[in-house]
């Protein structure tokens, strides 16, 4: 059991939304089930990954009006939720 936080993007940076960003989940499905993002459907899921597959403890939300934003730039636009696993 790890400790999660989430972090809202405000447009300038990542920050903590005003309620309790954090929560106590098994993995990142169910940390994601537990911040209400887990309709996949709606939200593109990034995981994310360094050699090898070793999962680093990153999970990125977008919703699709920010996948279709940054379809063409050459960087992504910033995930609107990013959830980060603690130590």
């Amino acid at each position: 059991m790890r400790t999660w936080r989430m972090l809202v993007w405000t447009g300038k940076k990542y920050e903590s939304p005003t309620s309790d960003g954090t929560c106590e989940a098994d993995g990142p499905a169910d940390a994601l089930k537990k911040f209400g993002l887990n309709d996949y459907d709606f939200y593109q899921i990034t995981y994310s990954r360094k050699g090898y597959g070793y999962f680093t403890g990153r999970v990125e939300a977008r919703a699709p009006e920010t996948v279709a934003a940054g379809l063409g730039l050459a960087l992504p636009l910033p995930a609107d939720f990013v959830l980060l696993a603690d130590k």
